[in-house]
């Protein structure tokens, strides 16, 4: 049997959970809320792009952007699916942010790509 190095396999060593079955949970609920919280933040590029398409709501939207995927980014390890759409929506957003100077490297938003902390 050929078997994979997993980097993973000792990333818990260590951790002490009482209950991993409540801790599952409560991550899970942790995750939602930062996902509500994202989904918030895809709302402004989902607009841009159901804007750009001329379609009438974000469901029709996600479908076109998973239809152009195979066009566009035809290397792609997976086919999209809806929430990859929000979630890269949420990421499109901040980046552009950025990039336009709207939001700026500071504070909680401080950014140091790997080539800066490696001089």
């Amino acid at each position: 049997m050929n078997k994979f190095h997993n980097p993973y396999a000792t990333a818990l060593d260590g951790l002490i959970l009482d209950d991993p079955v409540s801790a599952f949970f409560d991550f899970c609920r942790e995750r939602e809320n930062i996902r509500l919280e994202r989904e918030m933040g895809a709302v402004a590029y989902l607009d841009r792009l159901q804007t750009y398409f001329g379609l009438d709501n974000h469901q029709k939207t996600c479908d076109r952007m998973i239809a152009l995927q195979k066009e566009l980014w035809p290397e792609a390890k997976r086919a999209f699916q809806p929430i990859d759409i929000e979630y890269l929506s949420c990421e499109c957003r901040k980046y552009y942010s950025y990039v336009n100077g709207i939001k700026l490297f500071e504070g909680k938003n401080r950014f140091h790509p790997k080539s800066y902390m490696d001089k």
